[in-house]
């Protein structure tokens, strides 16, 4: 059984597909935001961040926080949410959603 296993894996070779993915920063005088959640489950506890940089990629400002049991669409809107109001909050108006 176990020479079996052996040889299949030696025989393997899935294909593999790659993709590069590359930051690009905003111009002169404007700040990008990227965000990104975690959960355990769906709904489950989730959890958001978010950080903004600046056109040198130099990092302005981030958050994270706990969201509670939440679905996966709603942490997404959340995460969004928030970044929006603490930009408005501050009058940052040159932002790169």
């Amino acid at each position: 059984m176990w020479g079996d296993t052996v040889r299949k894996l030696k025989v393997y070779k899935p294909k593999l597909h790659t993709h590069l993915v590359v930051w690009k920063p905003p111009d002169t005088g404007k700040l990008k935001y990227n965000t990104d959640g975690a959960s355990k489950g769906n709904p489950g506890p989730r959890s958001y961040a978010f950080c903004l940089r600046d056109s040198q990629g130099n990092l302005v400002y981030a958050r994270t926080a706990g969201m509670g049991e939440i679905t996966n669409t709603e942490a997404k809107l959340w995460t969004i949410y928030k970044a929006v109001e603490f930009c408005w909050e501050r009058k940052l108006r040159e932002v790169i959603f």
